[in-house]
């Protein structure tokens, strides 16, 4: 999605749901379960998550009474500990130098014994995979492992553990000064994107660590992918979902704009000069292939060069509804798209293909129809030439006499498609091209799409 900060930007109308959660935030002690208030944000991928965050945290900040963190846990999901880089990045918000020193003083402790003592927020993973592989259930033998230490007067890991516990209480405290001042917003972003193992620390270090009074987190991810992710790790018959759920006291979905809707603010941003009749054609195309935003964002970003470096406003709306489908195709489902041009797939399997789409019948007999036709290379006759009457470069039509002294119009695709004209080429795109000229209309559009232009 294209990067804005402030509502002002923002033409999808999400002022109002930021104002709403806000009043959430503001009142938090109302709803919270434990001792903070963890939000869950839920979108999938590509529908603006990010931008939403900017915006309403940027609305946040001008709140005096609030301290706003954003982190994003994939820009840091290549270091060993969530703990160091969730400290590092609060602590470059904290203006109080005391807080700050105190609060990396005791991450830094809390941190040191739990690697000292083993003991990782983490476990669980562990657990979940002993648990797998051989059937026990680990954390289950806790007791009976302690008691048999103690047995053993292996003290020393116990003590270590109080170390733990104690630097804990410790971390809490300071982050408890620190809430105390201002009301701590900390909103994580990108989980989903996170090595699965990270994403989990992620969200064990906020259940254990900073489960304090007067802090809000806001986990922005995708609730399903992150579920996958998860899958991976404790197996597919675990409920990931639900364990997923356990770290939330809300779950919140943003709310979806239209297709159309984010289109028309895609083509004003990028200055693509189309019509309204296209517009609708292309949001029919967008909607039966199921794009996000971050889709949309990019292949009209695609579109705009493919028209300003290789169209250059040389075809009409029709030969850029089958440009734009044909990108999408590629872009979202790149298999199909790679089945138009492979001549050993047969007309009738990929039609099924492309049905499977639901996308209009125009398109459909446009890309079906026209796979196997060639540009024929035979030289023109002047019966021929002198049968074309004129070519409107505007509206990308030529008009041709037929053999009943009838005059017609017709636009380029068409004109190639009609067999009895097939060896008229007389439009500006291929007259006088001998690397056109017997070349297949199939052919002819992918290097169009590839960039890859015939002059």
């Amino acid at each position: 999605m294209a990067k804005s900060t402030s509502f002002k930007d923002d033409k999808l109308r999400r002022e109002n749901f930021a104002n709403q959660l806000s009043k959430i935030i503001i009142k938090s002690r109302e709803y919270k379960l434990n001792d903070s208030l963890v939000i869950a944000l839920d979108s999938g991928w590509g529908t603006g998550k990010t931008t939403f965050i900017d915006m309403w945290s940027n609305n946040l900040e001008k709140n005096n009474e609030l301290l706003c963190l954003k982190y994003n846990a994939w820009e840091h999901d290549d270091w060993n500990s969530a703990l160091v880089t969730i400290i590092h990045e609060l602590t470059g918000v904290l203006n109080d130098k005391t807080l700050k020193t105190g609060l990396k003083k005791a991450g830094n402790k809390v941190y040191r014994t739990m690697r000292v003592a083993g003991t990782k927020i983490t476990k669980d993973i562990s657990f979940g995979l002993i648990e797998k592989c051989t059937g026990i259930n680990v954390a289950n033998l806790g007791e009976e492992i302690i008691n048999e230490l103690k047995n053993e007067g292996e003290n020393s890991i116990l003590d270590d553990y109080k170390k733990y516990v104690d630097s804990k209480s410790s971390f809490k405290k300071v982050l408890e000064k620190i809430s105390k001042e201002k009301k701590l917003v900390i909103f994580i972003d990108e989980l989903d994107r996170c090595r699965p193992n990270y994403a989990i620390e992620v969200l064990e270090t906020i259940k254990h660590l900073f489960d304090i009074e007067n802090l809000v987190f806001v986990v922005s991810l995708d609730m399903q992918q992150l579920s996958h992710s998860i899958a991976t790790i404790y197996g597919n018959d675990m409920d990931s979902a639900g364990y997923l759920r356990r770290f939330f006291d809300m779950h919140v979905k943003i709310p979806a704009p239209e297709t159309r809707e984010y289109l028309d603010v895609l083509i004003e941003k990028n200055k693509i000069d189309i019509n309204g009749n296209l517009t609708e054609k292309i949001e029919y195309i967008f909607s039966a292939l199921r794009m996000t935003l971050r889709d949309m964002d990019i292949l009209m970003k695609n579109m705009k060069i493919l028209i300003d470096v290789v169209l250059e406003d040389s075809t009409g709306d029709k030969m850029n509804e089958l440009y734009i489908f044909m990108m999408s195709l590629k872009y979202k489902e790149p298999r199909v798209y790679n089945m138009y041009f492979d001549e050993s797939v047969s007309h009738n399997d990929f039609a099924k293909e492309i049905n499977k789409f639901k996308v209009s019948e125009n398109i459909q007999e446009e890309i079906i129809g026209k796979r196997s036709i060639y540009l024929d290379r035979s030289p023109l006759s002047m019966d021929e030439t002198n049968s074309i009457l004129s070519y409107d470069e505007n509206s990308k039509r030529i008009i041709i006499k037929r053999d009943n002294g009838l005059a017609v119009s017709l636009d380029l695709i068409t004109f190639l498609n009609d067999k009895k004209l097939n060896r008229i080429m007389s439009s500006k795109e291929v007259k006088n091209n001998p690397l056109i000229l017997g070349m297949k209309v199939s052919k002819f559009i992918e290097r169009k799409i590839e960039l890859f232009d015939i002059n």
